[in-house]
C-alpha cells in the first residue's frame, strides 16, 4: 500500500480537467489552466493551446484512457479532434483551488460595483462607493455562488442588505414618464401614483394626451408596466430617461456651461477649423500686388538722389578754395604774378 499512496507527492497540480458523461462512460481531458475559458470566449482558438496531452482520457489522475469503441460509439464519430472539442464545449470543468479563488473575489467586486450604481444612502441621497459595499457585504457574511452571475447576485444581495437593521441603503430612484390617452387617464392614475415615490410634474399635451413624470424604485417598475398592459394595452407608452437625470439627484444639478465646454469637438469640426487656421496662414503671408506697384521703385529713386548736386558739397569746395588764397598765404604771389 506505501507503494501506492506516497505522502510526499501532489499530483495534478497544474492542470484543470474537463470532465463529460456521455453513454454511462466517462470522458476526461487534461488541459492548461486558465485556457478552457479562453477557448470558449473564442479568445483562444489553437487546441495546442489549451490541451496539455492530445488524447480522451478514462481517468486523468489515474492515467487510463478512454475505450476507443465505446468513445466512437457515445460520440457517433470516429474523428478524435471533433470528441475533443465536443469535450471541450460541453464538458465540466474542473477548477483548481487559485482559479476558483479568483474568480470569487472578481465576482465579488462585480456584485459591490452594479450594488453601488443602484443604491444610495437614503440619509443624505449620495451614492455608495464599491468599496464600501464590498465592507457590507462582508460585514452581512453573504456568500456567492458560481452558478449565477453577478446582476442575479446584485439584486439578492440589495435585498439582504435592506433586511439587516444595522445598514442604511436604498436603491437610487430611476425618473420615469408615462403619457396616457386623456380619455382613460383618470382611471388608471391613482394606482400609478401608489407606485411612485415622487411626482416630479403632470400635464395635460395638446394631442389628446396626458404625461405624468415620477421617481420609481426599480422594483415597482416592473409592477406599473405590467398593471398598464393589463388595465390599457395600446394606449400607453411609458420610456425610461437618461441615467444622468436621476443619478445627479442629491448630488446637486451639473453646471449646464461646464458641460458644455467640456464636451469633445467632432473631428469633423476639428479639421475643419485646421483648415481654416491654414488658409488664413497662407494669406497673410502672401504679398499685396497693389500695394507693391503703387510704391515707387527704390533703386530709381537712389539713383536720381545721386545725379543730384549735393549743396553741402558745394559749400564744401568753395570754403577750401577760400582757405587756399587768404592773405598772406604762398599762393598770393602766383595772383599777384
Amino acid at each position: 500500500m506505501a507503494l501506492f499512496t506516497p505522502t510526499n507527492q501532489k499530483r495534478l497540480t497544474n492542470v484543470s480537467v474537463v470532465r463529460l458523461k456521455k453513454g454511462g462512460h466517462r470522458y476526461e481531458l487534461a488541459c492548461y489552466p486558465n485556457k478552457v475559458r479562453s477557448w470558449r470566449d473564442k479568445l483562444e482558438t489553437n487546441l495546442d493551446e489549451v490541451l496539455q496531452a492530445h488524447c480522451v482520457f478514462a481517468n486523468v489522475s489515474k492515467g487510463q484512457f478512454a475505450n476507443r469503441k465505446e468513445m466512437y460509439i457515445d460520440f457517433r464519430t470516429e474523428d478524435e479532434r471533433q470528441i475533443i472539442k465536443t469535450i471541450l464545449e460541453h464538458g465540466e470543468l474542473q477548477l483548481t483551488e487559485k482559479e476558483r479563488l479568483v474568480e470569487q473575489q472578481a465576482l465579488f467586486k462585480d456584485v459591490a460595483k452594479i450594488v453601488s450604481e443602484r443604491c444610495v444612502n437614503p440619509e443624505n441621497n449620495r451614492a455608495y462607493t464599491a468599496t464600501m459595499i464590498e465592507k457590507m457585504m462582508k460585514d452581512c457574511h453573504i456568500s456567492l455562488k458560481a452558478n449565477k452571475n453577478a446582476k442575479q447576485h446584485a439584486l439578492e444581495v440589495i435585498k439582504q442588505l435592506r433586511a439587516s437593521p444595522g445598514f442604511k441603503i436604498a436603491p437610487s430612484m430611476m425618473e420615469v414618464i408615462i403619457t396616457i390617452q386623456k380619455d382613460v387617464y383618470e382611471s388608471v392614475v391613482k394606482k400609478i401614483l401608489e407606485l411612485c415615490n415622487e411626482v416630479i410634474r403632470q400635464s395635460e399635451l395638446p394631442d389628446g394626451l396626458c404625461e405624468l413624470a415620477a421617481f420609481v424604485e426599480p422594483e415597482n417598475y416592473g409592477s406599473i408596466e405590467t398593471f398598464l398592459h393589463n388595465e390599457i394595452k395600446g394606449k400607453y407608452c411609458i420610456e425610461i430617461a437618461d441615467s444622468t437625470k436621476h443619478t445627479t439627484r442629491g448630488l446637486g444639478k451639473p453646471n449646464p456651461i461646464s458641460s458644455v465646454m467640456i464636451q469633445k469637438k467632432p473631428k469633423d469640426v476639428e479639421q475643419e477649423e485646421k483648415t481654416k487656421k491654414k488658409n488664413e496662414n497662407i494669406e497673410t503671408n502672401v504679398p499685396n500686388v497693389e500695394a507693391t506697384s503703387s510704391k515707387p521703385d527704390v533703386s530709381q529713386t537712389v539713383v536720381q538722389e545721386s545725379e543730384k548736386p549735393s549743396v553741402s558739397n558745394e559749400k564744401k569746395s568753395g570754403r577750401k578754395h577760400k582757405q587756399k588764397h587768404k592773405k598772406g598765404s604762398k599762393h598770393d604771389d602766383d595772383w599777384s604774378d
